[in-house]
């Protein structure tokens, strides 16, 4: 249920693009704020689920095999079909990829490179180099398990107010910026999975605690005039990232939240966190149709409809796609779409 709702949460934070939503108001800010940033919480998610599903026979041989085919392939197959059409096209992200020159290495091979690199040929591919050196790194994350509680916490206390300085790169095109941002709430989320049965217990009753964090710093960011995620250089002053806290109390209170309804069966949300990987795969393709096409006609009024409209469409549809593509290929279709 968890990643059925942050999924949503994930696509419903880039559908603002082309609905052309400004953030001009008070209450579109909350909104704003309140809706992106959800790769946070998959990141935390992610690190909960490493603890829960691969602690006791981790075999790191296995681990990477298993991400390999269910995130890199998948990654390589459709990024590369969005580098061709890219270069072909010549609508670059940035200058930065551009091709400097006609021939194959300066053409071709160097802007596919940076493309590869960075994941900046979609909306959210970024996200797929970074999570994915994080699973290359997961020693370090069986290292950080075996440690006393004590350094855990201390350890989460610093990654969080490193990354917390830090902000996300800019434009997210620094990988290493990326890893390094992550490791507080994937080591926050292992942390949670360990001693989830003492949290359970503890928060029963009390999810309001979280939830009031969560809240309470949502409000101050707006409050503030701060609109979406932080985005600046590593070293370059920036204030605390605001962001990066809401989304570390939001996950504890989904966590605690939804803990209680584990046992019942909700067939939508469910689906959803099953193809979780493929929707995220899939739905930067229909946003770069739609902007192509709104980019043609010269389309750009803000359209809160439309951005609802948008981000339960993009969303069942992919679920759809996912749901075909499997009864289709079979397990072959975790190569070609996560799932």
């Amino acid at each position: 249920m968890f990643r059925g709702l942050v999924i949503l949460l994930v696509v419903a934070g880039h559908t603002f693009e082309i609905s052309n939503i400004q953030f001009d108001t008070f209450g579109e800010r909350l909104a704003g704020n309140f809706v992106n940033g959800a790769t946070t919480t998959f990141v935390f998610l992610s690190g909960f689920l490493f603890h829960h599903v691969f602690y006791k026979k981790f075999d790191y041989a296995k681990f990477v095999k298993g991400k390999a085919l269910k995130v890199l392939v998948p990654y390589v197959v459709l990024s590369t079909i969005a580098i061709i059409i890219t270069i072909i096209s010549g609508r670059h992200f940035s200058e930065y990829f551009a091709p400097s020159g006609n021939g194959l290495v300066e053409g071709w091979l160097t802007p596919y490179v940076k493309y590869f690199v960075t994941g900046r040929v979609l909306t959210a591919y970024w996200y797929v180099p970074f999570i994915f050196c994080t699973f290359l790194i997961s020693p370090l994350h069986m290292l950080f398990i075996r440690l006393p509680n004590g350094v855990q916490l201390a350890l989460i206390v610093v990654f969080y107010g490193i990354s917390a300085l830090m902000h996300r790169p800019v434009s997210n095109i620094n990988l290493i910026q990326n890893v390094a941002y992550a490791i507080g709430p994937y080591f926050l989320g292992i942390w949670c999975s360990i001693n989830k049965q003492a949290i359970y217990a503890k928060f029963e009753g009390r999810e309001w605690l979280p939830f009031s964090a969560f809240a309470a710093i949502l409000l101050t960011q707006t409050v503030l005039g701060y609109s979406g995620n932080f985005h600046k250089p590593a070293f370059e002053w920036g204030g605390l990232d605001l962001m990066l806290l809401q989304k570390a109390a939001l996950a504890f209170f989904l966590m605690t939240f939804l803990h209680k309804f584990e046992d019942r069966n909700w067939w939508v949300i469910d689906t959803l966190a099953a193809v979780s990987f493929a929707i995220f795969f899939i739905h930067p393709w229909f946003l770069r149709v739609i902007d192509a096409y709104e980019k043609k006609v010269g389309y750009n009024d803000e359209n809160w409809p439309l951005y609802f409209l948008a981000t339960i469409t993009i969303t069942f549809l992919c679920a759809a796609i996912a749901l075909l593509a499997k009864k289709v290929l079979g397990k072959n279709s975790r190569l070609l779409i996560g799932y």
